[in-house]
């Protein structure tokens, strides 16, 4: 059953409503075909009766004196008969003959010992071996026309088209009701892998009263306690990160008392990497509570680029690639420089010397692309999408060689995230390279 698994559960409850109707249609008729069905010892009692009769018909015409008082005197029992062998007799010019194809026990076939059902272009007919001549006599009682229901199977062209257009129908109807019905699955099925993404604000839109509508209630609520919880925890991260810029801020006027220069750079250092946590903590806090402004402008992303190298990678090995048009981005300058920063200093930790970096730049109709890649060790695929959380550290000694506090790409992230783009990762064999997407904006 598990090569099924793949398969939606729209397509499974229709496949199953398709098979369960099928059942149902042939357990009904099965039982109602052996309902009418005669009991056997009826059977045998009907059948040797309609023998017998038929014999007395035929030695009753062959005892006649000629066809015309034959013909005269069948009339009265409603068949018409016509004879094969040394016995000849026709009760009506051009009667059919017998149809060629077998039919089925329950009105066509042997009945007794020399007698069968058989059918003459569409009128049931009754077949009679008569022994008593030599060689035997085959009569044939045809029936009236239309006199017995048609086989089932007897179906027109015509009625088969109807048929299945009716059957197309219902099969239409159905799928359109079961659809509409199972609609709530798909819309829940992007809720969460919307929720899954980090969007606590999309909701599912609520019809009805079943089931389906509960557990969209149910997501709903989920995904506000949620939202709820994340929002408390950034205005927790905003208040811790102000109440600790006035002791730093305290510690930092202590320290310039300090007598001794070493022991004073130390300190000095210690706390301009906690103010720097406690800006970078705020700035990211704001942005994802959508409390901070952009400051807009147009500028050229080139120049940008080259000294944020320049500052933070000049004792590398620098590969640029730029296009040679100017490109111009609409954007916050400063937070923009921010994300480079980051983006540079991050490659510079993780790829020691020699190891060169490349850093690419490409502008499309729709988007403006920077890249930053590094030849260092990479990162684990399990990990990539992890990096961009605060705190997190591939290092996990979180040495102060080794990189900081693992906000810079968080930061970085949800900078690029309010100008509507985005950053990623993904693996370049070797090292890493970070694409950072900005959506150009329209003038």
């Amino acid at each position: 059953m598990r090569r099924f698994d793949h398969i939606s559960i729209f397509v499974k409850l229709f496949v199953i409503w398709i098979l369960t109707a099928v059942a149902i249609n042939v357990t009904v008729l099965g039982a109602l075909h052996w309902k009418r069905r005669p009991a056997h010892t009826e059977r045998r009692f009907i059948d040797k009766n309609i023998k017998e009769y038929l014999t007395y018909l035929a030695t009753t015409l062959r005892s006649l004196p000629g066809d015309a008082q034959r013909k005269q005197w069948l009339e009265r029992t409603g068949f018409e008969a016509r004879t094969t062998g040394t016995f000849h007799f026709e009760s009506q010019a051009a009667l059919p003959e017998l149809d060629a194809e077998p039919h089925h026990r329950g009105r066509h076939g042997r009945i007794e010992e020399g007698l069968r059902f058989g059918r003459a272009k569409g009128r049931t007919a009754l077949v009679l071996e008569d022994s008593s001549t030599s060689p035997p006599t085959e009569w044939i009682f045809y029936g009236p026309e239309n006199a017995i229901p048609p086989s089932p199977f007897d179906i027109r062209a015509g009625e088969i088209v109807a048929l299945i257009s009716v059957l197309t129908l219902i099969i239409a109807l159905s799928y359109i009701l079961l659809r509409k019905t199972l609609t709530p699955i798909g819309s829940l099925s992007a809720a969460v892998e919307a929720l899954g993404q980090g969007n606590l604000h999309h909701e599912v839109a609520v019809t009805g009263k079943d089931e389906l509508a509960s557990l969209a209630r149910s997501f709903n609520g989920m995904a506000k306690n949620l939202r709820e919880m994340v929002e408390r925890k950034e205005r927790m991260l905003i208040d811790i990160s102000h109440e600790l810029r006035s002791p730093v801020a305290r510690a930092k006027v202590a320290a310039e008392f300090i007598a001794d220069a070493q022991i004073k750079r130390s300190i000095t250092e210690d706390l301009g990497e906690m103010d720097h946590m406690i800006r970078d903590l705020l700035e990211s806090a704001r942005l994802h509570a959508e409390q901070s402004t952009l400051e807009l402008s147009d500028f050229e992303m080139q120049p940008l680029l080259e000294q944020a190298i320049h500052r933070y990678a000049s004792d590398r090995k620098v590969s640029c690639q730029f296009p040679k048009n100017a490109v111009h981005v609409t954007g916050d300058r400063e937070r923009l420089a921010t994300v480079v920063k980051n983006l540079l200093e991050n490659a510079v930790k993780y790829a020691t010397a020699p190891a060169a970096l490349e850093v690419t730049l490409e502008e499309t109709p729709r988007e403006i692309l920077f890249t930053v890649r590094d030849e260092g060790p990479g990162i684990p695929v399990a990990e990539q999408e992890r990096v961009f959380e605060p705190f997190y550290r591939l290092d996990r000694s979180r040495t102060r060689s080794t990189g900081g506090f693992g906000l810079g790409l968080s930061l970085s992230r949800r900078i690029l995230e309010a100008h509507k783009g985005t950053l990623t990762v993904e693996s370049a064999e070797p090292g890493a390279r970070f694409i950072a997407c900005l959506p150009k904006t329209k003038k």
